[in-house]
């Protein structure tokens, strides 16, 4: 079956995975489901529903936001580590589908994604990904222009506040 068959428990099962991150995090970060449910949400942000879009979202921004709060807490060095080993082997993807969204070549119903990349950006090498996304992307088309590839390369390889990195993600997904 396909996310689109059933998209009531599409959305449900996003929300219910960010309240295990939310409540359940240590089990939950420690558990063989993480990678393929990445994999899971990869491709559940491809879905245009508003209800899976969000969901997804929704979860992805609990746990990216998660992982990079492990890294100023004290005595969570393995979970932290755990978390992130996952994320740099699994989130590629996302972060690919995340900038398909903001070129708007993918749907996008929610505002998370600038703070989704942030915290990303934090616990995986999202500048060499995004480097490499933007490589592989047709030169020919508009979207892609040398300027828009330079812009958010930029964006990646400086590092800015969360609320200029949300700002500068806002203004370029306008343009």
């Amino acid at each position: 079956h396909d996310f689109r068959s059933h998209p009531d428990v599409m959305e449900e099962f996003f929300y219910l995975m960010e309240r295990m991150v939310q409540y359940c995090h240590d089990p939950f970060i420690r558990s063989p489901l993480l990678p393929p449910l990445l994999q899971c949400a990869a491709m559940s942000v491809q879905v245009d529903h508003p209800g899976i879009n969000k969901g997804t979202l929704k979860f992805l921004y609990g746990l990216f936001g998660y992982a990079v709060s492990l890294q100023e807490t004290q005595g969570t060095e393995a979970l932290r580590q755990g978390v992130e080993t996952v994320l740099q082997s699994e989130a590629n993807p996302i972060v690919q589908n995340l900038l398909c969204a903001l070129m708007g070549d993918l749907p996008c119903y929610s505002p998370l994604i600038p703070d989704i990349l942030w915290y990303a950006e934090r616990c995986c090498p999202v500048a060499n990904w995004v480097t490499t996304f933007l490589q592989g992307l047709p030169t020919d088309a508009v979207p892609t222009s040398a300027r828009v590839r330079s812009d958010l390369n930029g964006m990646f390889a400086r590092s800015m506040r969360q609320d200029e990195f949300r700002l500068s993600l806002r203004n370029f997904e306008s343009t």
